[in-house]
This record gives structure tokens, sequence and C-alpha cells, in this order.
């Protein structure tokens, strides 16, 4: 192929310069409805390559770990017969796999947190289609219009409880490592002590924020499913508007409520199921209550130390 002359590349520079224009205008000139749609469109083939990513780092660091323990194993059997080469080639391979091991722990680390950030970004792209189509349902005025708004509203909402369900459960608080005064610290080994209590306060006041902020969020999440299951209802009460949409016998209309199990949930509890809305707020609700006195109680630990420093030292 020859090369582009340098009108070709000025008309090639032209031509990429009008579609770019084109699509910036397309843009700007787009819904805000169709904008979420589109990006709801990008995101899920992120949420599924990060969840694939993901997979495949978990499972290349359990079949590491497989390894290194059969290697852990060759090792013990070649030192228990005394066989030295054996040995030495079984102890080269455990360092191997000890550092291979290392690295596929921290690769699966950076893949849960890409996994995490895109369930995250998705979540969020859902929870805005979902405002935007009960939006739309209202402003609707015809009937098989309305009925084909309110069917994807249903199945938006579902999706949204479904990432939602997906998330990590919110964990507790750790043991406490405590924080004494010995006979032997001096005024200014209380003081730093004190100081290191400060930093402990601190940290939890950081993680207490952060708890206030995905409680709103959850708290925003149930009133938008309790919404989203009220309209449903009164949209039902006052005219049918479900679509027949997929094959006979087959659910048309999922469960929006949210504290309902979803399609083909072990009801029996012999699997774990997802939390609910209303089970994650209140385990964080108690969750902050705790941490809110861990917080009190390290302050005033922290008054106490710089009390007992200013006398002299140690009780």
């Amino acid at each position: 192929m020859n090369p582009l002359r340098l009108s070709d590349r000025s008309l090639l520079a032209l031509w990429t310069g009008i579609l770019l224009g084109s699509c910036l205008l397309l843009v700007f000139q787009t819904p805000a409805g169709a904008q979420e749609t589109s990006n709801i469109l990008v995101l899920e083939p992120e949420y599924r390559r990060a969840q694939g990513e993901h997979l495949a780092a978990y499972n290349a660091l359990v079949a590491l770990e497989g390894r290194l323990n059969q290697a852990y194993e060759d090792l013990a059997r070649a030192r228990d017969a005394e066989d030295e080469a054996a040995a030495e080639e079984a102890l080269s391979l455990v360092l191997q796999l000890s550092g291979e091991q290392r690295e596929a722990t921290l690769r699966l680390n950076e893949k849960a947190g890409e996994l995490t950030e895109a369930r995250t970004r998705l979540i969020q792209a859902y929870r805005q289609r979902v405002d935007e189509l009960m939006a739309q349902v209202d402003s609707t005025q015809d009937r098989e219009s309305q009925a084909a708004v309110v069917a994807i509203l249903q199945d938006a909402n579902n999706r949204r409880l479904e990432l939602l369900a997906e998330e990590e459960p919110e964990t507790v608080l750790e043991p406490l490592t405590d924080i004494t005064i010995s006979p032997t610290d001096t005024p200014r080994d209380i003081l730093r002590k004190a100081s290191t209590l400060d930093f402990r306060a601190q940290q939890h006041e950081a993680w207490m924020e952060g708890i206030d902020q995905r409680l709103e969020e959850l708290r925003q999440d149930l009133r938008r499913s309790r919404r989203v299951s009220d309209f449903l209802s009164d949209m039902e009460r006052f005219g049918d508007t479900r679509l027949p949409v997929g094959s006979p016998g087959t659910q048309t209309n999922p469960p929006t409520d949210p504290n309902q199990l979803p399609p083909g949930a072990d009801s029996l509890g012999v699997q774990a199921r997802p939390m609910t809305l209303e089970e994650r707020i209140r385990r964080l609700e108690i969750l902050r209550e705790e941490l809110e006195e861990r917080i009190q109680l390290i302050r005033d630990r922290a008054a106490r130390f710089r009390f007992l420093a200013g006398g002299g030292g140690a009780p």
C-alpha cells in the first residue's frame, strides 16, 4: 500500500474533524434519558469484563496456592528421605511459587477494587435510569407507549436491585488494640500514646463519614424501590399496562419489593440469601452506633493520658 500523500492526510484530518464534530453535536443534543441508556450500554460490558478478570485472578491464586502446598509437601518428603537434590529442587520451586502467590494476591486485590468501582458506576447509572423512566411514564399519555416504558422501568429497577445485592456486606468492628500506660513511661511517652489515640479517633471518624454517605445512598435506594413498587401497584390498580413479554407461562412482572427474594432464590435458607436494603441499612446503623461509642472511648482515653502526663507520669 502506498503511503498517504500530504493532500490525502489533510483530507483525512478534515473528514475526521467533521465526524468528530458531528458526534459531539449529537451528544449535546441527546436527551438525558438517552445519555443514561448509552452509559449503561458502556458500563454493563465494563462490569462483565471486571467480573471476568476478577474471577480469572481468583482462579489463578487458587491454582498457585494448590501448587505451593504441593511443593511444600514435596520438600518435606525430600527432607525426610534425606534426598538433598530433591529437597533443593523443591525448595527452589517453593520460593518461586511463593513470589508468584504474592503477585497473584496483589493482582486479585487490584481486580477486586476495579470490580467494586465498575459496579458502583453501573449502580449509579441504573439509579438515574430508574428516576428518568419514572418521570417518563408520568409524562406519557399514550397507553401503549406507557406500557412499554413501564416494562423497561421494571427491568431497570430489578437490575438495580440485583447489583445492590451483589455488593459485599459492610464489615463489623474489629477488636480494638489496647494502648495502656506502663510504669516506666515518661510524660513524653504518655503524650505520644495520646497522639496515637487521637490518630485512631480521626481514622474512625473518617470511617463514620463514609458510613453516613453510604447510609444516605441506601436510604435513597430504599425510597426509590418503594416509589417504584407503589407506582407499579397503582398502574395495575387503575389499568393493566403490562406487556406480554416472554414465552407463555413466564413471569412478566418480576417483584420490585426491595424486601422480597428474587425469583429462584433459596427460600429454605440452605444458601445464604442477599441482604435486603432494610437489613443493610439496619446493619450500618448498628455499626455506626458502635463506631460512635468507640470514638468517644478513644477520645476520653486520650484526654486522660494528657491529664496524667501533665501530672508527672504514669499512675
